[in-house]
């Protein structure tokens, strides 16, 4: 499969990603701001925080569940997620495994990138962005 059909066939995801990604990142606003700024609830940051989104296709849960896989290389040269990551781009990642019956999730992980870039920099995979 090539880039387009895994993109399409991920984007089916993508509502229920939001569903699950937004209890981390938003929070109710304080009494005050709701009443004088009409603002029911705040994210968590004063900037764009950046999500990627992986999904793996259940085929593969029962082989990898419990670990997650960021590919290091394509045989055409294209720039890959960790080349990405290793650069700096990007806050936070969703991983998860599809559920493809119910367009959910087996299981499902939001990864800091910022932690995981202190963890590959620690440990000599790259230098600081």
């Amino acid at each position: 499969m090539g880039y387009r059909e895994d993109r399409r066939w991920s984007d089916k995801y993508i509502p229920r990603i939001k569903q699950l990604v937004g209890p981390y990142l938003l929070e109710p606003a304080p009494f005050l701001r709701d009443a004088k700024e009409a603002t029911d609830l705040i994210i968590l940051t004063a900037k764009d925080m950046r999500v990627a989104c992986r999904v793996r296709r259940e085929s593969y849960f029962n082989q990898y569940g419990g670990q997650f896989t960021i590919r290091h290389s394509r045989t055409n040269g294209t720039q890959t997620e960790f080349d990405k990551i290793l650069m700096g781009l990007g806050d936070w990642m969703f991983y998860g495994f599809a559920s493809e019956r119910q367009l959910d999730f087996l299981e499902w992980y939001l990864i800091d990138l910022a932690v995981f870039r202190y963890h590959l920099t620690r440990d000599g995979w790259c230098k600081p962005a």
